[in-house]
């Protein structure tokens, strides 16, 4: 493709977005959170110059944030070098109306093990310190902020607004 084809294709959401028949951001935000704690996978994407990472991961979506515990991997080579990640969670595909996902494009910073929001995911986890401690390596909490939430859902095409909407923060 030429550089002009590049270009309408990564304008095409920005384009039709501009006349999309946009729900209420409280009513986004409420189906974005409800979704959110009902699944807890998720595909974690990083990148730096010279490393790009999709992590299939578990999550747990708390006070606004996503917090992922992990023992490490080529994710923090990329988050060492470039705080901004995005992450999808989504429903296996079952035809072109039945669309359930979201793309969340955030922040990312790894938090360390005593911290006193370590202590609260894993309270909430139900996951007892001394456990962590047992290990052999350290965990490392990794705390997501979105500022943007792309929602696809089939289903808001029945209530008549466009099946993608998104909130920023």
């Amino acid at each position: 493709m030429e550089k002009e084809e590049f270009e309408q294709a990564e304008n095409f959401w920005k384009e039709y977005d501009k006349k999309a028949v946009k729900m209420p951001q409280e009513q986004v935000k409420a189906k974005a959170e409800e979704f959110l704690k009902a699944h807890k996978s998720c595909a974690l994407s990083t990148a730096s110059k010279d490393c790009v990472r999709c992590t299939p991961i578990e999550y747990t979506w708390l006070d606004g944030h996503l917090y992922m515990l992990s023992e490490g991997g080529t994710k923090f080579h990329a988050l060492a070098e470039n705080e901004h990640v995005c992450v999808a969670v989504f429903e296996p595909y079952q035809g072109f109306g039945q669309l359930e996902s979201i793309q969340i494009t955030g922040t990312a910073k790894v938090c360390t093990y005593g911290t006193p929001i370590y202590k609260k995911v894993l309270e909430v986890k139900k996951i007892p310190a001394s456990a962590i401690e047992k290990l052999s390596h350290p965990m490392y909490l990794i705390d997501i902020t979105p500022q943007k939430m792309e929602l696809l859902f089939s289903e808001f095409k029945k209530n008549g607004f466009d099946s993608r909407q998104a909130i920023s923060w």
